[in-house]
């Protein structure tokens, strides 16, 4: 077999003097067209084949919560074992629900978590016909633990079909619900919260549970509830709910099986931040049996209940202004009101009013030693106990003050002490003529 030939000795010739011994006749394609062979070599294509397409990815970044927004960039696209450059390649990113993900050029992306926690990305590589997988995880921890806030509901009662269809039950301490085929025994409870509580501490919620509490020690294996959301229209009372003029429910917020014991807690910070977001001032809520082995009812104590510790409540965990830049600065007398920006800086130290509160310092005097230290091979900068809320920081390293690429931060690269500040040692190499470094915050 000849395939593809090129030169200017590019000529084949097929003698078959002995046809006994040439038969049968030698192949021969593309004379003269070597330059034109696609794939130019089989090995190289088979071998790419096998080895596909290639990229790391930098370690996991860990963000002081409430800073809450990383950026994560791939290093070293190779294909086929040959370095490639980020165009020729493809990357997809993918996130659990409640991730925003922002594209960035060559396959980087901006990853925004809502909330404390690990959460694991996966980056898709695509090139040559062929994929590669990586993951990262993103790492968010409180810098400063949340305050619990107890919010206690303002209504709550159940309605029941058939026969009691008419029937208020807003006095009543109990939260009574079941499932029947028929509305003759089926029973629905409702609950509203007020959430001027929240808006009143100014915080940002993080989480948020609804605490439900037993009226008996009977056990509810394999029963199926629903929390569900409750239409704005028609209102209902506390006093004057009933079947027959009960509001229309919405989506299904969570789902639970009644636990042993004698308290049912329930996950519902997702709902919470909607409503939060939407400018909500109350937060309604169904309770709907799904499914039932047996014919019982499951009953919880109500807000009528003479023992606080038995009424439900909705549990919040919240970030307090003293994270926010906003009221962090309204409390330094050294700065004059037109300085007060995020990037403004009053003391002229080249330390922006956001990294300054980030760094734990004084935006109004210049400090006496560089936020950033370089030692023996490593970076060194301390965070504040406090650290401002909604706020990006990155670490990043350049070699000409024009592309900056940023270094990631892993949990061994932080010690915490009994203060809460966070001291951060991160190894770096120099294996350029020169090296720069710039701690960076940005308001979100």
């Amino acid at each position: 077999y000849v395939i593809g030939t090129r030169g200017n000795r590019s000529t084949i010739e097929r003698p078959r003097a002995a046809v006994s011994r040439t038969d049968p006749i030698d192949h021969l394609e593309g004379e003269g067209l070597g330059d034109t062979l696609v794939p130019q070599s089989l090995f190289l294509d088979q071998r790419a084949l096998r080895l596909g397409p290639d990229f790391q990815l930098p370690p996991s970044p860990v963000l002081p919560h409430p800073a809450d927004t990383a950026e994560i960039h791939p290093l070293g696209f190779t294909v086929a074992g040959a370095p490639a450059a980020a165009p020729d390649v493809a990357v997809a990113w993918s996130a659990p629900p409640g991730v925003v993900l922002t594209p960035l050029p060559n396959g980087a992306v901006r990853v925004r978590v809502p909330g404390p926690g690990a959460w694991r990305l996966q980056a898709v590589l695509t090139a040559a016909g062929q994929s590669r997988v990586r993951s990262i995880t993103v790492e968010a921890d409180p810098a400063a633990p949340p305050v619990p806030i107890d919010v206690a509901p303002v209504a709550d009662t159940f309605i029941e079909g058939d026969s009691q269809a008419n029937t208020n039950n807003g006095t009543s301490t109990s939260l009574r619900i079941k499932w029947a085929s028929t509305a003759r025994t089926t029973r629905h409870g409702l609950l509203r919260f007020d959430l001027s509580a929240l808006a009143q501490s100014g915080g940002t919620p993080v989480a948020a549970r609804l605490v439900l509490t037993k009226t008996s020690a009977a056990t509810y294996a394999r029963w199926q509830v629903a929390v569900r959301a409750v239409e704005p229209t028609p209102a209902w009372t506390e006093t004057g709910v009933t079947w027959n003029n009960a509001p229309a429910f919405g989506t299904t917020l969570a789902t639970y099986e009644p636990s042993p014991g004698p308290v049912d807690v329930i996950d519902l910070t997702a709902p919470l931040l909607a409503a939060r977001n939407a400018g909500a001032s109350t937060l309604d809520l169904a309770l709907f049996v799904v499914s039932q082995p047996d014919v019982s009812f499951l009953s919880y104590h109500s807000r009528e209940q003479s023992e606080a510790g038995l009424r439900p409540r909705l549990e919040l965990d919240v970030m307090l202004p003293f994270n926010r830049f906003e009221h962090w600065i309204a409390s330094q007398p050294g700065v004059a009101p037109d300085q007060r920006d995020p990037l403004a800086d009053p003391d002229g130290d080249g330390i922006p009013n956001l990294l300054e509160m980030a760094l734990g310092r004084d935006p109004g005097r210049p400090g006496s030693l560089p936020p950033l230290v370089w030692a023996d091979g490593n970076l060194r900068f301390t965070l504040a106990g406090i650290f401002p809320a909604f706020t990006r920081l990155r670490l990043e390293q350049s070699s000409d003050l024009i592309n900056w690429q940023t270094l990631g931060i892993s949990p061994e690269h932080i010690e915490a002490d009994a203060n809460g500040a966070l001291h951060v040692t991160r190894p770096v190499t120099t294996g350029t003529p020169r090296v720069f470094w710039r701690l960076r915050a940005e308001p979100e």
